[in-house]
């Protein structure tokens, strides 16, 4: 019988029960700190799958234990093995060792531990979104070039929206990157490297990856440029 890990997350599909935007917030904390957690020869889409079951479990469940994270992480882990043994034989298949497993994903579960202490910044990303969209439209001939390219006049916005969006999900609004141009040549990567929808379109449009890595770029650092940071404090 065919073995779809994607299959297996789909049902406990019902299990995200968190609110949505607090995930995402410390997903990207988590891809933060292991930035090299996606080039394990593991699909993308199951590696996110599999970061949302786990954090909404150590959400769930980290109130039934008490002492430091270390100590609640080793009490979250051993019941998560205990309840939900197909996350560990997912991990498994991929050919990483069980001990490996395990201290990864005790990692993951302190520093989950260390997030869900943290208050979720009020941040509206859908209108920083439009604003920047909006800044890129007005003094820039990006929108001109891409269509140029041959993206049709009305997905033009939606393309460098994407992007704008896929830059501010990709880093930490309390702290601006020190180097934009190393930064903005990470996202690119990423952005490629992820085969997101707006790189499937552009590659639907007749377009290649060489021919538009230049706009996409730009559209990155002017994003980087006018983020508005905002103060832990």
């Amino acid at each position: 019988m065919f073995f779809n890990p994607l299959m297996i997350l789909k049902s406990y599909e019902n299990s995200y029960r968190q609110d949505q935007k607090n995930i995402d917030y410390i997903i990207k904390g988590i891809e933060n700190d292991f930035p090299n957690m996606y080039n394990q020869g593991m699909n993308n889409n199951i590696v996110t799958s599999l970061l949302r079951f786990i954090v909404n479990y150590v959400q769930d469940n980290r109130y039934k234990y008490k002492g430091t994270k270390e100590e609640k992480a080793d009490y979250l882990l051993k019941d998560l093995n205990k309840e939900h043994s197909w996350l560990f034989f997912i991990l498994s298949i991929y050919g990483i060792e069980y001990k490996k497993i395990y201290r990864f994903l005790k990692r993951i579960i302190i520093l989950i531990l260390s997030y869900t202490e943290k208050p979720t910044p009020v941040y509206d990303i859908q209108k920083e979104i439009r604003r920047i969209t909006n800044i890129i439209r007005d003094t820039t001939n990006i929108f001109n070039r891409l269509e140029k390219l041959g993206v049709p006049r009305n997905e033009v916005r939606s393309i460098v929206r994407r992007v704008v969006a896929f830059t501010l999900r990709s880093i930490d609004i309390y702290n601006p990157p020190l180097d934009i141009q190393q930064t903005s040549q990470q996202i690119l990567r990423n952005l490629i490297r992820s085969n997101t929808g707006v790189i499937r379109d552009i590659r639907y449009y007749g377009i290649t990856i060489p021919e538009v890595r230049p706009i996409l770029r730009r559209i990155i650092r002017i994003t980087l440029r006018n983020i508005s940071y905002k103060n832990k404090y």
